[in-house]
């Protein structure tokens, strides 16, 4: 028996049950949930280039007299000077660097607070679909310990990822110093490899995340001694684990497409009032070709609000997708070996000769 066909439809009904009737304050605690386990933030991309000088931002290309065939970054975030026709003054370089920096380790730090967030929310979903009540502080509370082992795990694979992709990128470049032909050489020597390595880490992050976790919230294992018991169920039947990557990533690429449709509509439909607030405050406040600084931190602020209210039109849509998502995994698991079925109640209503929904 092909478990993972056979779930797709149980997922379906187990869904509809778990999320109906509709509650709004269940669906947004939900929707809090997906934003941190499947939610994707929109982002708002620069547009044109930016000049600055006097304590004012210019944009648009450079003329008058201060570079009539060039580009001059003005007065921030350090003293500059004039730069010739082609060239680009960069002033105080080091003050340069370290903005840059700066701009990319609080990146680095709201990413891995994300992650973090993110993981602990994973056990969170795992025991809303066990008791079929959603409470976001409580169940973080109990499980955040489980959070932390799966955090841990998570950041050592990317890690890992790094270290492999930075090995790659120079392995090329001193392969480019000895010319084309050796360039090409490594390339197709490292394309397989990465191609099998991408597919060995798409299905480490799978199974932890969909069969490990499930475990370690059931028998309150760490990630590792989930790992070691998931791994006596994965060897006692891996055929059906293939058959499941291979079904989960069509699912993957399906929802994708659905949600990215529907996020992708209301993104447009929310950039005309973004779009219109912004334009006026360009044109209102003073020269639309220079703009100080106040306006420009207004604008930043805007775009910020606009790719929140994406996001959180992304989670509230994605609510039945991950739902569906970690029921159809939770039914595989429990078909394969029922001693670490974390949904046998649900498992039992959805079936034939079930008892029906219990819902709240």
């Amino acid at each position: 028996m092909v478990y993972a066909i056979d779930a797709l439809s149980d997922a379906l009904d187990a869904t509809r049950a778990f999320l109906l009737p509709f509650d709004a304050g269940r669906w947004l605690r939900l929707a809090l949930i997906t934003f941190f386990v499947f939610g994707s933030v929109g982002g708002f991309p620069p547009g044109g280039s930016f000049q600055a000088g006097d304590g004012d931002v210019r944009v648009g290309p450079v003329g008058g007299d201060r570079a009539p065939d060039g580009w001059v970054v003005g007065d921030w975030p350090g003293p500059f000077t004039s730069a010739g026709p082609g060239d680009v003054a960069l002033g105080d370089f080091e003050a340069a660097i370290w903005f840059v920096l700066a701009i990319v380790a609080v990146g680095l730090l709201l990413g891995l607070l994300y992650l973090f967030v993110g993981s602990v929310m994973e056990f969170v979903l795992y025991e809303s679909l066990r008791s079929e009540r959603v409470s976001v502080r409580e169940y973080a509370g109990e499980h955040l310990g489980l959070g932390v082992s799966l955090f841990a795990f998570r950041v050592v694979l990317g890690l890992l990822a790094v270290v492999l992709v930075g090995g790659a990128a120079a392995l090329v470049f001193l392969s480019a110093l000895s010319g084309p032909v050796t360039v090409v050489a490594a390339l197709l020597i490292l394309a397989p490899l990465f191609f099998l390595l991408g597919v060995v880490g798409y299905l480490l992050n799978l199974f932890t995340t969909e069969f490990v976790a499930p475990i370690m919230l059931l028998e309150d294992r760490g990630v590792l001694s989930g790992w070691r018991r998931f791994w006596g169920v994965l060897r006692g039947d891996w055929g059906e684990f293939l058959i499941y990557a291979l079904v989960r990533f069509g699912l993957n690429l399906a929802a994708g497409l659905v949600l990215g449709i529907l996020v992708g509509v209301v993104a447009v439909l929310l950039a005309i009032p973004f779009g219109g607030i912004g334009v006026l405050l360009w044109l209102g406040l003073g020269d639309p070709t220079t703009v100080g600084a106040g306006v420009l931190a207004v604008v930043v602020v805007l775009a910020l609000l606009y790719a929140l209210v994406v996001a959180v039109v992304a989670a509230v849509v994605g609510v039945p997708v991950i739902t569906y998502l970690r029921y159809f995994a939770l039914l595989v698991l429990g078909d394969v070996d029922e001693t670490v079925d974390l949904i046998p109640e649900r498992r039992s209503s959805v079936r034939p000769g079930g008892t029906g929904s219990t819902a709240d």
